[in-house]
């Protein structure tokens, strides 16, 4: 009677188990966009650009949220939204669950206009790649550490105040 090689036997599981764990790392869900919420607290008369807005960024997940320090002034026109400045702050801000935090932004005068962040939830199991948003290999790699997947978060519509007459 033939006995089966034991080091192949070992060698197949631990392939198996391998699969398994890539496949099960390679599906679990990623956590979905940020929820926040923006509120314009005041206007300072200064700064090189003029007025200031200072905008409370609050967090609503049951999760931090971590944004990119690149952010973008929007205004309204006739054909919807354009940029109209952009800008960085010195660190991304980080906002814990119910956290929140202000930012002053330049403030563009007469016209409507909304802040665009770019953030992510951080679940504690979100590791930031620079190919998070087109690649599956980070999570292969990382495990249940995923890979980032960066979202536009955009304020409603904010308004300068009228001047008193």
């Amino acid at each position: 009677m033939h006995r089966p090689n034991i080091a192949r036997r070992v060698l197949v599981l631990l392939a198996v188990m391998a699969g398994g764990w890539v496949a099960w790392a390679a599906w679990q869900p990623r956590p979905g966009p940020p929820r926040v919420s923006f509120t314009l607290t005041g206007y300072t008369n200064g700064g090189p650009s003029g007025h200031l807005a200072q905008v409370l960024v609050s967090n609503l997940n049951a999760a931090p949220v971590k944004f990119q320090k690149f952010y973008q002034i929007q205004v309204a026109t006739a054909r919807g939204w354009t940029s109209a400045t952009s800008g960085y702050f010195k660190t991304g801000p980080l906002l814990g669950v119910g956290g929140c935090t202000t930012l002053a932004v330049p403030a563009p005068a007469g016209k409507p206009w909304r802040i665009y962040l770019n953030g992510y939830t951080d679940d504690g199991h979100t590791a930031v790649t620079l190919l998070g948003k087109l690649a599956i290999w980070p999570r292969l790699v990382l495990g249940p550490k995923q890979a980032a997947v960066l979202y536009g978060v955009i304020s409603d519509p904010l308004e300068n105040p009228q001047p008193a007459h």
